[in-house]
């Protein structure tokens, strides 16, 4: 396809800039998922300033970027924090690997096969259907569904009913630049209607390779983009897997001569076919971001998110592409000379107060196209979230606290060639709530020297599913009419998760949910009231076979 020649061609540019700017890099390493531990930890020596605020707009970090931030964590300072010491300890002992090779500069060449890296048995019981939102209101069209208690898992969808599922993951090391990985899932469910429901997908299956300070990963992974707790309005933890190639820079760097004092970056794209269940069939949904640290406690992010193509729809041509990628086809293309495509572009800021406990403070906003309407630019056409973090609440960084908003207009998320809108396989790929939505929630937890910890989370959901007009003037849209007023759905949820260590590498954990909703699926008094409930047990034997004779190199 030519968009990916495009794709090519551009990765082969960045990897020409790499050579002069960038150092040398270690080797390529796994993604560490959003919900492992490691980032909790990491998030409290960062609140201790043991080290300092890294760059995260793209969530899921490398276990070698992992390292490079722990390894500069000074040991002296940590005699009189338990907690913080603790959190060091466990994070030295996870990333031991990855540590000897920046210590050292050695990584062992011999091919390497991690033949169960990670496996997670989970046993669940959930009565909460997933509830459609609308598919037309009027700008545009959206296939998403909601559901609170279940919402972002990275697309591991869990239907009503009893159920079981079994996920594993291993690796195959090549050599110090070529590695793959795959997370596999088996699931199956008993539903309330007594019929049986199995099912067994590649969760994610990566091959990366890299040279210098450029990653490349061929294959099906997550994207997840900005600074909420589940990423932010355009790439989140609620979209399912890609099936993508995707090239980021995974260490910070520097750009030569005077531009360096604009401060640290870094940069990831990616292009992803959304599949034939996809409406057009096989869409390409693809974006960028930039991250820019001008001073050590602030953070700068832009993004960009399209997309184009599919199943019947006019292909761009190769100037095409680039320009619709880059957000200047106007200039490159002007009149997009017949092309399908759909726009959305985002910023975010992250400030860190270390001296205030750990205090991080963070926003986001994203629009669709241009509007000459500031209103409905700033709002019924765009996207914001809000928050904050203190992960030390009390002295010892056993408690910590963050509360989160999240508003997303009436139109963003929704279009009229691209009927799926933005979402995939069901699931928003954006905000869990879909569009026309308020969310916020408040999280506080526990955290235990001995590995236990527990989390209490509270949350509202306002969903509007009324109908509207674009009223227009001389070829512009002057504002958007409400034409149907229908009953908006509110819910609220309570959750509880606790999770205790065990010996021998196993964790077991547990969760409860609670939601009540009223105006269920937009029907006036229409009352409900959903629950989940699931134990689990993870195993991380961390076996490896050398499967011929290497030597450190």
């Amino acid at each position: 396809m030519r968009v990916f020649a495009v794709f090519i061609a551009l990765c082969l540019g960045v990897v020409a800039h790499t050579h002069s700017v960038f150092a040398k890099n270690n080797l390529v390493t796994s993604d560490v998922p959003l919900t492992d531990p490691a980032y909790a930890h990491l998030e409290l020596l960062i609140a201790s300033r043991l080290i300092p605020p890294p760059i995260v707009g793209s969530r899921i970090l490398t276990r070698l970027e992992i390292a490079r931030l722990i390894h500069a964590a000074p040991a002296d300072r940590l005699a009189t924090d338990a907690l913080p010491a603790h959190a060091l300890e466990f994070l030295q002992r996870e990333f031991a690997d990855e540590l000897r090779a920046i210590d050292d500069g050695q990584v062992w060449h011999a091919p390497t096969l991690t033949p169960l890296r990670l496996a997670t048995f989970e046993l669940s019981g959930l009565r909460s259907p997933r509830r459609d939102g609308v598919v037309d209101n009027g700008l545009g069209f959206w296939a998403g569904r909601v559901n609170p208690l279940v919402a972002n898992r990275a697309g591991q969808t869990m239907g009503e009913g009893a159920q079981a599922t079994l996920s594993t993951a291993h690796s195959l090391r090549f050599a110090r630049a070529a590695l793959f990985d795959v997370t596999s899932r088996f699931a199956g469910r008993i539903a309330p209607d007594g019929t049986w429901h199995g099912s067994a997908r590649l969760q994610e299956g990566l091959f990366k390779t890299g040279w210098r300070n450029l990653e490349l990963a061929v294959g099906r992974g997550a994207v997840v983009w900005g600074p909420g707790l589940f990423g932010g309005p355009l790439f989140s933890y609620n979209a399912p897997p890609y099936d993508m190639v995707r090239a980021q820079t995974p260490a910070a760097f520097r750009l030569p001569w005077i531009f360096r004092h604009i401060g640290n970056l870094k940069a990831q794209m990616f292009f992803a076919d959304l599949g034939r269940g996809y409406t057009p069939a096989h869409t390409i949904v693809s974006g960028w971001r930039l991250d820019i640290q001008p001073l050590s406690w602030m953070t700068w992010g832009i993004n960009h998110g399209m997309m184009m193509g599919g199943r019947g729809q006019p292909g761009p041509s190769p100037l095409q592409a680039v320009g619709e990628f880059t957000g200047v086809a106007g200039i490159l293309a002007p009149g997009h000379a017949g092309a399908s495509s759909d726009h959305k572009i985002g910023v975010d800021l992250v400030v860190h107060v270390p001296p205030w406990r750990g205090l991080q403070l963070y926003g986001a906003y994203a629009y669709e196209d241009p509007d000459n309407n500031m209103r409905i630019q700033m709002d019924q056409m765009a996207v914001w979230l809000g928050g904050f973090s203190l992960p030390r609440l009390s002295d010892d960084g056993r408690w910590r606290i963050r509360g989160e908003y999240q508003r997303a207009g009436i139109g963003l998320y929704r279009h009229s060639t691209y009927t799926d809108g933005w979402s995939g396989r069901g699931d928003a790929l954006g905000f869990a709530a879909g569009g026309h939505s308020n969310q916020a929630y408040l999280q506080l937890e526990h955290h235990a020297v001995n590995d236990r910890t527990w989390s209490a989370r509270v949350g509202v959901l306002h969903r509007s599913a009324d109908q509207y007009i674009s009223i227009m003037s001389g070829g512009d849209r002057i504002a958007i009419g409400d034409v149907i007023d229908r009953p908006d759905e509110i819910s609220a949820q309570a959750q509880l998760h606790g999770s205790w260590p065990l010996p021998h590498g196993l964790t077991v954990a547990g969760t409860t949910g609670y939601e009540h909703v009223w105006n269920t699926d937009f029907a006036a008094g229409a009352a409900r009231n959903n629950v989940l409930g699931s134990i689990a047990l993870e195993y991380r034997p961390q076996w490896q076979v050398r499967l011929a004779r290497g030597t450190l190199q």
